[in-house]
């Protein structure tokens, strides 16, 4: 968060030189921010994003103004919370990929961060994590998985086969299957897959 908030911080005292030169809008510089879909880490890193900003000098109504919207899931819905937010404001937030997808493709001009995203190169949101080449920065929220892997081979020695729920449509699960492979087979582990499209409930059965 650290990182990201160091980004966001120069693009925001960018924005303030903009809005300074704008009488009607002067000290004031207006923040987008869009949220794909209701969910609890989403939530929790706009309110910490918020938060950030507060103590760092920056409080919503004092001298930034953030207008907050949330697509629901819906991508028709996306497009034009997308427009409507880049017409608006200085400077955008988007938080999940489909979201930094959507600002990202309706301007080249304005400043947009991003973050829960898990592969900005893959999402084609900036030619590479050190070059991002444009308008849209941010950071990335994928998780060590082969570390992860390698913990669960320690933890339980005796484990042959990984399962993995997906969503087949997810780019960003596709891309998070592909990097531990090697490791897998470093391991000797056999990796199962099962796809699921809507939220279900997986029993497992012990084994008798």
């Amino acid at each position: 968060m650290k990182k990201f908030l160091v980004s966001m911080m120069a693009v925001i005292t960018a924005a303030i030189l903009v809005a300074c030169s704008n009488a009607s809008n002067k000290d004031l510089v207006h923040i987008g921010v869009l949220q794909y879909v209701e969910h609890p880490s989403l939530s929790a890193t706009r309110k910490g994003f918020i938060e950030e900003l507060k103590e760092e000098g920056y409080v919503d109504g004092k001298n930034i103004k953030i207008d907050y919207q949330n697509a629901q899931g819906d991508q028709s819905n996306l497009q034009t919370i997308s427009q409507s937010l880049i017409e608006d404001n200085d400077v955008m937030l988007a938080i999940a990929t489909p979201a930094a997808q959507s600002l990202s493709s309706l301007t080249k001009g304005k400043p947009i961060l991003f973050t829960a995203v898990t592969d900005p190169v893959s999402a084609k949101l900036v030619k590479s994590m050190d070059n991002v080449g444009g308008n849209v920065t941010g950071t990335s929220d994928m998780s060590p998985i082969n570390k992860q892997v390698e913990l669960l081979k320690k933890v339980f020695p005796n484990t042959k086969k990984l399962g993995l729920c997906i969503r087949p449509v997810s780019v960003t699960q596709k891309f998070r299957l592909k990097k531990p492979r090697n490791t897998l087979r470093k391991l000797v582990l056999k990796r199962l897959l099962r796809g699921f499209h809507q939220p279900t409930i997986f029993k497992i059965q012990p084994k008798a």
